[in-house]
């Protein structure tokens, strides 16, 4: 669900990182997450740090540009 963690990444420029499988964010049919959010699934988590760490920095400057007004 909606919660501030989420609000804060986005109002301070960070890529959220959403771990709640079959959930539907805010304003999902408004908003395209899958273009400036990554989504994981408890499984990931063990391997979070390396799957961020090998995100290039080119998908996080595309992910910063989706939400550019």
């Amino acid at each position: 669900g909606w919660g501030w963690r989420l609000s804060l990444a986005i109002v301070t420029q960070c890529v959220p990182v959403i771990i709640q499988p079959n959930v539907t964010q805010p304003f999902e049919e408004l908003l395209p997450y899958h273009e400036f959010s990554f989504r994981l699934t408890k499984e990931d988590i063990p391997t979070l740090g390396a799957r961020l760490r090998a995100t290039p920095a080119a998908d996080v400057v595309e992910s910063e540009k989706s939400r550019a007004p």
